[in-house]
């Protein structure tokens, strides 16, 4: 009997692999950027791996790189360590999961269920963890027990298309069977959480900058939420432009902790004018990388309204005279800063003045960032989407020839 997933199963799990790793690099901030201040320099933590972990994700990433993997992979497992930090768990859930989809291919099920039984449920690998199991018991001959599994996977993680993707066979398999009723009712499971997936992803997609924000502070163990996919989703990306901005914006956070941790160091009389003139300035800056940011959203609708069918341009020109609003009253508000900005008494403005260019530079570099983010988010919610939506078609065809096939037999 064939396997439908350990042979879907890559011998190099690099996408995967590469994700934590990325992950692990966008925890490691301390590498990330200069300092935009030389006031909070200072010596940095270093990430370091060990050795045979960097065999292992090397291996993980290229399997050519080892003569034998296997063999590798099981001599690192004997030997875990007492309490393992980040790159080593993102090295044993993968080894392990390597392992097993060996296993299966070799009909050892018992000892590839007992290699997926030890990957953590928060783990990157998790739904490949979880579907290769339920693929092992059929494999196995015990159809009920795979079944049950391909259930708990797409209830714990349905946001997953993949792990709904996995109920999706488990429901054809019913139909084979003759249990009509049984694969019915999984049609419906699937085609509600699908329906709640897409739900969530129309919600996000119009959400503005609240959106970055939950990005920013999304886990990927919170697997119903399909924030956690998006994330997933722009990792793999080939181009690391989102990530390098996560990087930027976390470190620039840092950064202002630690101006704001000097300002408050700071006990003289000028200091009360001297936060006021940092604020108005950072404030100013940020304005203005908004304005600059709706002058291209500005030019975009333009030439869009100018390719625009009829039926669309009214959308469009709403669009246009809502932007140009906010434009209006964002030049207002630039002009409100810039009289505060001169009625500042002069020795305030000079007396920090690199403590304020710095926050300002700093908060200015939070925002260029989060725009950068969005543009990338923007494309992966759109094809989130499309691959939920053909997962609802493919369901709702799936019901349709069952109904068929329920009414030529009567």
């Amino acid at each position: 009997m064939p396997s439908r997933i350990a042979q879907r199963m890559p011998t190099s799990l690099a996408g995967p692999a590469l994700i934590a790793i990325a992950l692990l690099s966008a925890s490691s901030l301390s590498n990330a950027a200069e300092p935009t201040s030389p006031i909070c320099a200072g010596p940095r933590a270093q990430s370091v791996i060990d050795n045979s972990t960097k065999q292992v994700l090397r291996a993980l990433v290229d399997p050519a790189s080892v003569r034998d993997r296997a063999n590798l992979f099981e001599q690192y497992l004997a030997t875990p360590a007492d309490a393992p930090d980040s790159a080593q768990q993102v090295a044993i859930s993968h080894a392990r999961l390597v392992l097993a989809a060996e296993r299966v291919k070799k009909q050892d099920y018992v000892g590839a269920r007992q290699s997926l039984a030890q990957i953590d449920l928060s783990s990157t690998v998790a739904v490949d963890a979880a579907l290769l199991l339920a693929e092992s018991w059929r494999l196995q001959g015990d159809s009920t027990k795979s079944h049950a599994w391909l259930m708990r996977v797409a209830q714990r993680y349905s946001s997953d298309p993949r792990a709904l993707e996995g109920l999706l066979l488990s429901a054809r398999d019913q139909t084979s069977n003759g249990k009509v009723r049984e694969a019915w009712a999984l049609y419906s499971v699937i085609n509600d959480k699908v329906l709640e997936n897409v739900e969530q992803v129309s919600t996000m997609r119009a959400q503005n900058n609240d959106l970055v924000n939950q990005l920013l502070a999304t886990r990927l163990d919170a697997s119903r939420d399909v924030t956690s996919q998006v994330v997933k989703s722009i990792l793999q990306n080939k181009t690391p432009g989102a990530l390098s901005s996560m990087r930027e914006i976390l470190e620039a956070k840092q950064q202002l902790v630690c101006l704001e941790q000097q300002g408050a160091s700071i006990k003289d009389d000028a200091w009360d004018e001297s936060i006021q003139a940092a604020h108005v300035t950072s404030f100013k800056t940020m304005l203005e990388t908004e304005a600059r940011i709706n002058t291209l959203q500005l030019s975009t609708l333009k030439q869009n309204l100018a390719l625009a069918e009829p039926a669309q341009r009214p959308q469009i020109e709403a669009e246009l005279a809502e932007l140009q609003d906010h434009m209006a009253s964002l030049a207002h508000r630039l002009n409100e800063l810039h009289k505060q900005q001169m009625a500042l008494p002069a020795d305030s403005l000079s007396k920090k003045k690199k403590l304020e260019q710095s926050i300002a530079l700093t908060e200015a570099k939070v925002e260029e960032n989060k725009a950068q983010i969005r543009q990338e988010l923007d494309v992966a919610l759109a094809s989130l989407q499309d691959h939920y939506r053909e997962l609802a078609a493919e369901t709702q065809l799936a019901r349709a020839e069952l109904m068929q096939m329920l009414a030529s037999n009567n």
